[in-house]
């Protein structure tokens, strides 16, 4: 019995051979066997890899996209302090200010300021006198469907604020005497900017307080990024949110986004309304980077949970066509994969260098399209925000420019002329784009410092005695003053700066000569005496046409660059000829590179 089963043992092999045998399998089916097996483990490893990679790549961009548009709100919470600030200093300089607060008069003070509330759009302008009375409360309400001011007085809350005390006590920062902070103000909190009101001897006169409905801040923020918006105070509590009902921060997140600001933003996740949101707090940063509070910026992540969900199902698509179609198909498919991410990373350091046209076109409905058009969204979002700025910065300067011909009559028309001759012929020395965008704002606000020249000097109908002259001639330096504090306008400081300098060196009002002058300066100062020179004003008849050239000729080389007067009378001579056109003239005749040495956009060779 032993020895049979031995003989058996031993024809096993044999007869699992000749099993095998009779089993046909074709040729094609033994090589694509171990393809498909390896197949399948690339599929899986492959799948497993694309799909970690995926959820990370759109879960970064997403954090990435919360913290640049956390960015964004600190910038715009930085802008609407700047524009508060800008009224505030409008009404500490407002002529004979000092003599109202002093005289106590309410109606008076109510109306010097209305004008200024209503340009800068202020939720609320408060005046206290030397003593911290408070003699006037100017409220931004609707009436009929009309913004309009509702006026009070005697409050005596506000002479109790530290921002108000700080600066009845006259104290001072390495950013000034403005102070800020958050007061709620009827169950309202306000963000409140405060500085003094001083005479011309420097004594305190009074306080200013310019104040901002933080829930009007937070609506604007949400409709310029699209975010939800909360306000905190230093616990957590919320103060004011775009989100009802918003509840308080858990304490450990306050901890954090108070103590290791310096080092990363606190993230929080919470549920609101059966949507997941994720927030990221910091502190609200004001003047000296003291912070008055913590500011929530959140995005809902329920997209997140989604473009997992048809990740899978796409991989899982994915493994069934690799397995068909093997390896060609992997290639493909990873071409496919690599190519939106490679048109994502190009559109990504395209925008990174200034680039906001830039769009990625999908290509697919996969989690890549879900992640193009997020970066889509996010581009359109920042070049709106971009856009909305600059569109409310350039609102601003021809408010300050219907300011200053309120203030000067005479000059009614005069801004409009020359900036636009101005632009004209900075084109014919090879301005474009940007450049001239900003030669455009510096003609716009050449003479904003004369909203600092009284009145008495700036409206007199005669010649100016030499004291008058010396105080005109401050006005350049008021205009670099108040530009200087604003980033978006020091790039168009040239023209306010240093458009009465001389060629030769005898103007004001640091006495530039030749070259050293800003070449923007230079092709103003000619455009800016033709106009005045052939316009009426109050002492004298406009010249002729005549007259006119024959001055700017006897000036070239003296108070004018010879080559801008050249530039200037030759685009004259094109414009008034009637069978001559610009285009009749030679390009080697008017066309100019700007100089790299001509300090246009040299903001501290300006400064210097």
């Amino acid at each position: 019995m032993a020895e049979n089963f031995f003989n058996e043992a031993k024809q096993l092999p044999k007869k699992i051979k000749g099993f095998i045998d009779r089993i046909k399998i074709s040729i094609q089916t033994k090589i694509t066997i171990p393809y498909v097996i390896l197949a399948i483990f690339i599929a899986l490893g492959g799948s497993l890899l694309i799909t970690q990679f995926t959820m990370r790549s759109i879960e970064t961009r997403f954090n990435g996209s919360l913290v640049e548009t956390s960015k964004i709100s600190a910038d715009m919470m930085v802008s609407e302090e700047n524009l508060m600030l800008e009224t505030l200093r409008l009404i500490a300089h407002t002529e004979a200010i000092d003599e109202t607060i002093r005289s106590q008069d309410a109606e008076r003070l109510r109306e010097m300021i209305i004008p200024i509330a209503f340009n800068g759009i202020e939720d609320m302008i408060v005046v206290l006198d030397n003593t911290g009375t408070n003699l006037l409360t100017l409220e931004n309400t609707v009436l009929n469907g009309k913004p309009t001011y509702e006026a009070t007085r005697d409050n005596p809350a506000f002479s109790q604020l530290e921002m108000v005390q700080s600066v009845l006590t006259r104290q001072v920062d390495t950013s000034g005497n403005k102070f800020a902070g958050m007061v709620i103000i009827n169950d309202r909190p306000t963000f409140f900017i405060s500085g003094p009101v001083e005479d011309n001897n420097g004594d305190l006169a009074g306080v200013v307080m310019i104040g901002a409905y933080a829930e009007n801040i937070i609506r604007t923020i949400r409709q310029e990024t699209l975010a939800q918006v909360t306000l905190y105070d230093f616990s957590g509590n919320v103060l004011v949110s775009t989100l009802n009902e918003k509840g308080n921060l858990p304490p450990e997140v306050a901890y954090l986004a108070i103590n290791n600001q310096d080092e990363s933003s606190a993230l929080h996740d919470y549920n609101y309304s059966d949507f997941q949101y994720r927030e990221i707090v910091s502190p609200w940063e004001v003047r000296e980077q003291k912070d008055i509070g913590l500011i929530g910026i959140s995005f809902s992540t329920n997209f997140l949970s989604k473009a997992m969900n048809t990740s899978r199902w796409q991989v899982a698509l994915f493994v069934l066509v690799l397995l068909i179609f093997t390896v060609f198909t992997g290639i493909l498919i990873g071409r496919i994969i690599t190519e939106p991410i490679t048109k994502l990373k190009k559109a990504a350091a395209e925008v990174s260098e200034g680039d906001l046209t830039v769009q990625v076109k999908a290509g697919s409905h996969d989690e890549l399209a879900v992640l193009a058009d997020s970066f889509n969204d996010m581009v359109k979002s920042l070049k709106s925000s971009k856009g909305e700025i600059i569109e409310a910065y350039d609102r601003t300067l021809v408010g300050w420019t219907k300011a200053l011909e309120l203030k000067d009559r005479e000059t009614k028309g005069h801004t409009q002329r020359v900036t636009r001759m101005t632009v004209e012929i900075a084109k014919s020395f090879g301005y474009q784009g940007e450049s001239l965008e900003y030669i455009k704002r510096g003609a716009i606000l050449h003479d904003i410092g004369k909203m600092g020249i009284p009145d008495s000097i700036l409206k007199k109908p005669g010649a100016l005695t030499p004291a008058e002259f010396e105080v005109i001639k401050r006005h350049p330096k008021y205009g670099f003053d108040v530009l200087s504090q604003i980033t978006f306008l020091q790039r168009a400081i040239a023209i306010p700066y240093c458009h009465h300098e001389r060629w030769d060196g005898t103007g004001y009002p640091r006495g530039l000569k030749g070259e050293d002058i800003p070449l923007s300066a230079r092709i103003f100062a000619v455009v800016d005496v033709w106009d005045a020179v052939t316009s009426d004003r109050i002492y004298r008849k406009a010249m002729s046409e005549d007259e006119a050239i024959a001055l700017i000729k006897s000036e070239s080389g003296r108070y004018f660059d010879p080559r801008v007067v050249n530039v200037f009378l030759t685009s004259l001579k094109v414009k008034n000829s009637p069978s001559v056109t610009p285009m009749d003239t030679p390009q080697s005749s008017l066309m100019y590179e700007p100089d790299e040495d001509d300090g246009d956009f040299d903001y501290e060779k300006i400064h210097s």
